[in-house]
């Protein structure tokens, strides 16, 4: 490693720490890895089927997909110090307000979609400028450990919800997601703070030749990514939400519950 990317990582690792942690928290991570296990308490207390959950999903993933470009113009202008604070508020309040659904689906469809929606800003797109404006060196590093955030929380938030649903309720698991938030978003806003309204690091313009010569190719493979991914997150994310329903098992006759509660015969496989 040399003299300036050890420098990098001396001086900015506060940042890769809190871009970690607010990708953690994101949209992106948290609330999307969580979604799965919601499904068998919602499905047993008010009789919705998992296609209606499943459906959630697919019209959160397709909002952000709409709202993204406009998040990227909206850190362009103002940064994102102010854009990241109200999105990371309004998501926890989001979580909150659905800790307090009742059975019908459909302010329960909207409130989610919403929560996708003003939670958009948490996503990657925000935290991997900040890591941009840092690093340059090590900038493939630093953008991998930062996006690491999303595995994590993949591998972590499933079970500890569970848990939590299982001992006190998907209420309660609701109000859990909400304070994970607040804490990890708290420290990730409190590290990128002194950096996060900064611009960004000046590029060498290219010239108008080199521009044009360059247009055709990139509009191409600019529509080829765009198809790839898409297609990719319909696969992964249909994968991801339905693991845990797919991995449940129920003995027995599934019991009600008026609080919330998950039937304690049901077990994760």
């Amino acid at each position: 490693m040399s003299s300036g990317a050890r420098q990098e990582f001396a001086v900015s690792w506060s940042v890769l720490i809190g871009a970690f942690l607010g990708v953690a928290a994101g949209i992106s991570a948290l609330p999307y890895f969580t979604q799965g296990v919601f499904v068998p308490p919602l499905t047993q207390e008010f009789n919705w089927s998992r296609e209606q959950l499943s459906f959630i999903v697919l019209a959160g993933g397709i909002v952000l997909a709409i709202v993204s470009p406009f998040v990227g113009v909206l850190v362009d202008r103002f940064g994102v110090r102010v854009p990241l604070t109200c999105s990371f508020a309004a998501m926890i309040l989001g979580f909150i307000a659905l800790s307090r659904a009742g059975s019908a689906f459909v302010p329960f469809f909207i409130l989610q979609v919403v929560v996708f929606a003003a939670g958009s800003v948490t996503g990657p797109v925000a935290f991997t400028r900040v890591i941009n404006q840092r690093f340059v060196a090590m900038r493939g590093l630093a953008l991998g450990v930062a996006l690491a955030g999303s595995g994590a929380m993949a591998v972590l938030s499933p079970p500890l919800i569970a848990q939590i649903i299982q001992n006190a309720g998907w209420r309660t698991a609701y109000l859990s997601i909400a304070a994970l938030m607040v804490v990890a978003s708290t420290v990730a806003l409190i590290l990128l703070w002194p950096v996060s309204g900064a611009r960004e690091l000046e590029v060498a313009p290219q010239s108008r030749e080199a521009r044009g010569s360059s247009a055709g190719a990139n509009t191409l493979l600019f529509w080829r990514l765009l198809v790839t991914f898409l297609l990719l997150a319909f696969g992964i994310g249909g994968f991801a939400f339905h693991m845990v329903p797919l991995l449940t098992r129920t003995r027995g006759k599934p019991r009600p519950s008026g609080r919330g509660r998950i039937a304690p015969t049901a077990k994760l496989s």
